[in-house]
């Protein structure tokens, strides 16, 4: 049996020297809170996308039809696997003094209904508000628009825009056509990034955002390319197959009906999300590692001093076993301290997280706590020490 009390006072001589144990509680702290912030960061990468599209209410399919019966529509909308469905148009117009292309080199977006961006592709703010839905002289806009325009929020930004008349011109011909239509100058009222920012498809990237009254003003006066809308399903993904066929029976005479996954173009997003989240824990490991080996070096250099009085603790008769429970209620404090610190590392620097694609994803950036990660290496941290 081991005599705890002569363990313990030969351990408290060890403790006394408390500036050694000092830097070893920093060093433990520092390399454990590299490797827990890095291990947090994986496992909130790689779910940073899908809860950007739950927050986003993200469609998982786009219907784009020519076939404009609002019968066929609403036979679409009551399929029991349709959680939302939201009507699209894209206004031509473009910002005045660009030479922009509507809908290919600037999207801009309008939901008739009023469902799309609200119930279904709703863009996550930045900063500022979405369009009063009763307003037409207002817009929600891209990052990237904002970027590129060097515009802000409450700016006004005047649009030259294209008849309906021209859509022929435009996209059955393909030449160069003066825009005709009517000037609108539209008022900033936030920014946004939306779920298909990602997909670095930048022809389809939606950088502005209008209310439905510009489509109820505007309809007949400026081309909109009506192409059908986004549904969200109640199953996402797995729904899809079952809703596509139901669809291309509704709509069997539509010759031009396309129907897209969401999933195709989440495919190179998420595995843009795979590489980020296999890199953090690749360096995540390699911070384990050679946080264990310096550790591992500082105690034996401590303890290295206490090496010669071990045959004179032998000889007074304090066995093997009591002497390395000596040294390890020595280190314990530290072991704990450390790991402790090493938590709070990891959590005082969590707003660095993610990083790349997965940042622009993430829907709560600042401040994480990852209990998992937390308790898992707190107490592997204390083991490996002691």
């Amino acid at each position: 049996m081991i005599r705890v009390s002569a363990a313990w006072y030969r351990a408290r001589a060890d403790l006394r020297r408390w500036r050694p144990l000092l830097a070893l509680i920093v060093l433990i702290g520092l390399v454990g809170g590299a490797t827990l912030f890095t291990l947090a960061g994986a496992r909130r990468s790689s779910t940073a996308y899908d809860r950007f599209r739950t927050e986003a209410r993200a469609s998982d399919l786009d219907i784009s039809t020519s076939d404009p019966d609002p019968a066929k529509w609403a036979q679409v909308a009551g399929l029991p696997q349709i959680e939302a469905l939201g009507r699209s148009a894209f206004p031509f117009i473009r910002p005045l003094g660009t030479d922009l292309y509507p809908y290919l080199d600037i999207s801009v977006a309008v939901g008739p209904d009023g469902k799309l961006g609200t119930v279904v592709d709703r863009p996550r703010l930045v900063s500022g508000r979405m369009p009063d839905p009763a307003r037409s002289d207002e817009m929600a806009v891209s990052a990237a628009f904002v970027a590129g325009q060097d515009v802000r929020i409450g700016e006004q930004v005047t649009f030259e825009s294209y008849e309906p008349e021209q859509f022929a011109a435009l996209f059955g011909e393909g030449g160069a056509v003066d825009p005709s239509g009517p000037r609108v100058t539209l008022t900033i009222t936030g920014v946004f990034r939306h779920p298909n920012e990602l997909s670095r498809q930048s022809n389809f990237e939606t950088q502005v955002f209008l209310a439905p009254a510009f489509y109820e003003e505007y309809d007949g006066r400026i081309g909109m390319y009506e192409v059908g809308g986004s549904a969200r399903l109640r199953r996402g993904e797995r729904d899809v197959a079952a809703v596509t066929e139901s669809i291309r029976q509704i709509y069997r005479d539509d010759p031009e009906l396309e129907l897209a996954s969401a999933s195709e173009a989440e495919d190179p997003i998420r595995e843009s999300i795979r590489v980020v989240v296999a890199a953090l824990l690749l360096c995540g490991a390699c911070a384990a590692a050679a946080g264990t080996a310096a550790v591992g070096q500082t105690l034996s250099r401590h303890f290295s001093v206490a090496a010669p009085d071990q045959a004179v603790l032998a000889a007074m008769g304090m066995g093997r076993l009591e002497r390395t429970a000596s040294l390890a209620l020595a280190v314990l404090p530290a072991a704990v301290v450390g790991a402790l610190l090493a938590s709070v590392v990891s959590v005082a620097a969590s707003p660095l997280m993610p990083v790349g694609d997965p940042r622009k994803a993430d829907p709560d950036l600042g401040f994480s706590i990852d209990w998992a990660v937390l308790i898992a290496g707190f107490v592997s941290i204390v083991l490996v020490v002691a």
